[in-house]
């Protein structure tokens, strides 16, 4: 379909003569006329006559707001100018302030918009014209103007309106030979199959012509005559399931004259074989956010008006793999209902577009996308440590038989073992209470307490007599320091012996090993940084590939690494452990020796 362009400037002065612009003859056509009625139109043209300059401006209106409300507007010359129409002629209605014999500017007015028409229809004939209080006669014959002037506006007048109230009524119109056809278009809305398909051609051309149509190029007419004024026609055909013609093709018949017989104009088909309606993607069930290294999952529902088509689906998760799924699909009667799924594993973290896209048989793509922030993970450190001199600690008792004494040891203020020993007949070197494997943290303060509680103990031999006590302490099973205490019956005061300060009867200087089991589930580089209070700094960089690790990471590859490492250590020392990945993800450990 051919489109006139249009220009919507309210008031545009047009220098010099006014009939170099006229768009059409202003000889008369021969042929038949055909009245046009005002509502066929889309914009209404008004010409004001500019005297002082010999020029016109040009005002243009819509024909929709002129029927619906009317319009008004003032002239150059100070002029109200009102039009009105019933939707067959237009009235124009000039008020003037002063009354000189000079008239209304107004000069003349043409129908835009009219199909098949490239510019205005000038308004002819004169329906009605009302002269103004003190209007000047001369204007009536300028208001009429020649039979059948569809040029330019009445440019031997200079006014056509008279003075005071002046109203005038016009009609617009148009004739042709038979033969003046131009090119006929068609066009085609709707779009699946089976269902409706809208056909609408039109014409630039004559007024008066009929329609046939034709709906699948058998070349038998499928529909009556169709006449039309408007230079178009629309109607819908419907095509059931599997139906898929080719073309369809309409006829445009000539019957400006109807006493002439029918002259075919034009000829012109539509092809159908692309006509279809693509899927509609109903819904999309996925995350908005996931950890780096787990798998994210999406699943869309779709629809098809079309149920004779089957589906092909991909998913595009940004880097990686496009996707090729597989579709599930259903035939509903009168439509196709589908499914499909995905998931992916992002190596990486950042903000990724992922476009779902579903593709019907006939071609037919569409797609839609979603955003998912995926999360940094930082790094998981599991810390071990061995090594040092296996610690220990005993207590030995000598004395009168049967006094017992109870030992507790304590972190910070916690207790962590106890136990009680009784002094029995036989050697004191065999009556000894055993503590192995004591594990100290530099962080904390050890104590042991050791209570003496004669007053229930069986009485045999010197009851006022003696009870020594030694604390033992080993270290890789050799004897390191040795601790006495004597308890007296007599001296309550001997009877608690408490020994606040444990760790500083061990050595000092040993040697660790140290275990990390590090894992991070993004494809990251990771750098790890041991630090001991004494100043000892190591530090080593592990790449998830052959080298740096670029963002974002092209592939799913988690980290899995051990670092062991031999340390001498004196304590008390602090350990501070580092593990920081490329994305900014810390973990951080602490050990005291």
């Amino acid at each position: 379909m051919r489109v006139w362009p249009v220009v919507f400037a309210i008031s545009i002065v047009l220098a010099g003569a006014f009939a170099s612009v006229s768009p059409l003859s202003t000889e008369p056509h021969a042929g038949t006329y055909v009245p046009m009625p005002f509502e066929n139109g889309t914009e209404v043209v008004i010409f004001e006559a500019n005297p002082p300059n010999g020029s016109f401006s040009i005002h243009r209106f819509s024909v929709y707001t002129v029927i619906d409300k009317g319009v008004e507007f003032t002239t150059v010359q100070n002029e109200t100018v009102n039009l009105t129409s019933d939707g067959t002629n237009l009235t124009i209605r000039c008020e003037r302030p002063y009354v000189d014999g000079n008239g209304c500017n107004i000069v003349g007015a043409g129908l835009d918009g009219i199909p098949g028409f490239p510019r205005e229809l000038w308004a002819y004939p004169l329906v009605n014209y009302t002269l103004g209080m003190g209007g000047n006669a001369s204007t009536v014959g300028c208001a009429e103007g020649p039979p059948y002037r569809l040029g330019p506006p009445l440019s031997a007048c200079t006014t056509i309106l008279g003075d005071g109230s002046s109203e005038l009524v016009l009609s617009f119109g148009t004739s042709h030979t038979p033969d003046e056809f131009a090119k006929l278009s068609v066009e085609v809305t709707g779009g699946h199959f089976p269902g409706v398909i809208t056909f609408r051609a039109e014409v630039d051309g004559p007024s008066r012509i009929v329609f046939r149509w034709d709906f699948d190029q058998d070349l038998i007419i499928d529909t009556a005559w169709r006449l039309s004024l408007t230079m178009s026609d629309t109607i819908d055909q419907y095509y059931g399931p599997g139906e898929r013609p080719h073309y369809a093709c309409v006829q445009v018949w000539n019957r400006v004259n109807p006493d002439e017989a029918d002259q075919l104009a034009e000829v012109a088909c539509v092809d159908l074989e692309g006509l279809n309606s693509p899927p509609e993607i109903k819904g999309i069930d996925a995350p908005g956010t996931v950890p780096e290294g787990s798998p994210f999952s999406i699943s869309v529902d779709f629809v098809d008006p079309n149920p004779m088509d089957t589906h092909t689906a991909f998913v595009d998760f940004s880097y990686g793999p496009n996707h090729t799924v597989a579709v599930d699909e259903q035939n509903m009667g009168n439509h196709v209902a589908g499914n499909f799924s995905a998931i992916h594993t992002y190596g990486d973290n950042g903000n990724f577009s992922v476009i779902v896209g579903v593709m019907d048989s006939n071609g037919a793509l569409t797609t839609k996308e979603i955003f998912v922030e995926v999360l940094n993970v930082s790094p998981d450190v599991e810390l071990g440590v061995s090594g040092g001199e296996d610690l220990g600690l005993a207590l030995r008792i000598a004395g009168e038989k049967w006094h017992d004494v109870t030992v507790r040891i304590f972190e910070d203020v916690a207790e962590i073992r106890s136990g009680t020993l009784m002094r029995g007949p036989g050697s004191p070197n065999e009556q000894t209470l055993w503590f192995e494997d004591l594990q100290m943290n530099g962080s904390r303060t050890y104590a042991a307490e050791v209570v003496y509680t004669p007053l229930d103990d069986e009485v045999n031999g010197q009851v006022w007599g003696a009870t020594p006590a030694w604390l033992l302490f080993y270290s890789g099973g050799t004897e390191v320091a040795k601790l006495h205490h004597a308890f007296n019956v007599r001296h309550e005061g001997t009877w608690t012996w408490r020994v606040d300060d444990l760790s500083s009867q061990f050595p000092q200087v040993a040697e660790y090993t140290v275990f990390l089991n590090i894992t991070d589930p993004g494809s990251d580089d990771l750098t790890i940084r041991l630090e001991l209070s004494t100043g000892l700094v190591m530090e080593m960089v592990v790449y998830s590939g052959v080298g740096p690790d670029p963002y974002p990471s092209p592939e799913v590859k988690p980290t899995a690494l051990n670092w062991v490492s031999k340390l001498t250590i004196e304590a008390p020392c602090v350990l501070r452990i580092e593990v920081l990945d490329d994305d900014g993800g810390l973990t951080e450990l602490m050990h005291y020796f």
